[in-house]
């Protein structure tokens, strides 16, 4: 792990209120603690009014007419309870590592187990490819645990001290922490090595990091790492997200059918392999709507004009 930045006084004090958060999580079953987790959300919801209209503008350019301002609406809120669980998820598991496994164990399950198991047949290594989807922490330590070690290039939490957490507990449970800033090139070694990727490539891109391929039907600025490691190494690449289950404590690992990639004689052009990820994408986020980060600018780059 790189140098940290130098800690201020507020990291401090916020981190110490995190860990008191993480005191009182243990003082209350998991679905009360959760419950909070969407009461924080609605919360979120009321107040931020600024990340409410992205939400909207991402959710009317995806999706057209076929959702209506109703389901939008009902989307937003359910999209900011998400979250709110999730960083309640994360406070929770800052526990022992030996604990927070086991509480995995008992609340994940696998769907499409099939497709990660004949993608790793072929290979020694595989590449997942992601998204700011689900609490995809959850999913990530659960897979370093039962599939393979697991590298993820993150970008640094602000406050130090919790990032610093967060690096040590996924670090126990398998999952190699790497950061935008030099983390590629250790990833692609380890890569070579046998230990497994992980990309997520559903954020805006600018035109240096991207190329046009089609998403939610519109030609968008799209990262094509992804699929272009996976051809570089021949290695499979396999979609992987994590879904919350109806009873919110538990979450289901789900993979997708192996993305085509041609080597040598039966190589495609990058373009046809970036707009095949993005259908992957499309396909998840489609089916659980509430699930992905809408409040972010996910077409600033090329379609500016919605968001004013």
């Amino acid at each position: 792990m790189t140098l940290q930045p130098a800690i201020s006084r507020g990291d401090k004090l916020a981190f110490h209120a995190v860990q008191g958060y993480f005191a009182c999580s243990h003082s209350m079953p998991l679905s009360m603690w959760l419950g909070l987790g969407r009461g924080l959300g609605t919360l979120l919801y009321h107040l931020a009014g600024k990340h409410r209209q992205i939400a909207r503008a991402n959710l009317r350019f995806a999706f057209g007419t076929s959702m209506t301002e109703d389901r939008i609406d009902r989307t937003i809120r359910d999209n900011f309870k998400q979250f709110g669980m999730i960083g309640h998820e994360f406070v929770q598991f800052l526990a022992d590592p030996l604990k927070t496994a086991a509480t995995l164990d008992r609340l994940v399950r696998v769907e499409g187990e099939e497709h990660l198991l004949a993608a790793r047949a072929k290979s020694s290594a595989v590449i997942l490819l992601g998204a700011h989807f689900g609490n995809w922490e959850i999913g990530h330590r659960y897979y370093a645990r039962h599939y393979n070690k697991l590298n993820f290039i993150v970008r640094r939490i602000d406050n130090p001290l919790l990032e610093q957490a967060r690096y040590q507990r996924n670090t126990a449970l398998g999952v190699n922490i790497l950061y935008k800033e030099n983390g590629l090139r250790e990833a692609i070694q380890r890569l070579r090595k046998g230990e497994d990727l992980v990309i997520f490539t559903d954020q805006n891109a600018n035109r240096k990091e991207g190329i046009m391929a089609e998403f939610f039907g519109h030609p968008t600025t799209s990262l094509y790492i992804a699929p272009s490691l996976a051809q570089k190494y021949q290695v499979p690449l396999v979609p992987m997200f994590t879904v919350r289950d109806r009873d919110p404590r538990c979450h289901r690992l789900v993979f997708l059918p192996e993305i085509p990639i041609g080597y040598g004689e039966a190589k495609e052009d990058i373009e046809v392999l970036t707009r095949r990820q993005n259908e992957g994408l499309e396909q998840i986020i489609t089916r659980y709507p509430d699930h992905w980060l809408w409040f972010h600018r996910k077409w600033k780059a090329d379609y500016p004009e919605i968001y004013r």
